[in-house]
């Protein structure tokens, strides 16, 4: 997970050589006070992995808003936690999790097809 203070708009060059150096090898990156930007090799793991991600966020100021302490998992756990998460991507959940999106929208009558 990369980092990235925010600056503004993106509009100049200089800003973006600063968020690809923050991104670095990273698959997502917070942008402070502003947002996050997940690349992924297709476009069903990128959203994937944007939804994760913003969950994550909505779930972790919920409970920072509990007024008690957090308990963070041990490193081995967040270790295996990743492992399963790979172990995801081997079985295609996200081209599945994609293909389910587009028949949402299919069956909302939403012709998104270019």
């Amino acid at each position: 997970m990369g980092y990235h203070d925010f600056e503004g708009f993106v509009l100049s060059r200089e800003e973006r050589t600063t968020l690809a150096r923050d991104l670095g090898m990273n698959k997502a990156l917070i942008l402070r006070n502003h947002g996050l930007i997940v690349v992924g090799r297709t476009v069903a793991e990128a959203v994937n992995r944007i939804y994760n991600l913003e969950r994550a966020c909505e779930i972790q100021i919920a409970a920072q808003s509990g007024n008690t302490p957090l308990v963070v998992p041990a490193h081995s756990i967040q270790a295996h936690l990743g492992a399963q998460a790979d172990a995801q991507i081997q079985l295609d959940i996200e081209q599945m999790a994609w293909e389910a999106c587009l028949r949402l929208i299919e069956n909302e009558g939403t012709d998104y097809r270019l």
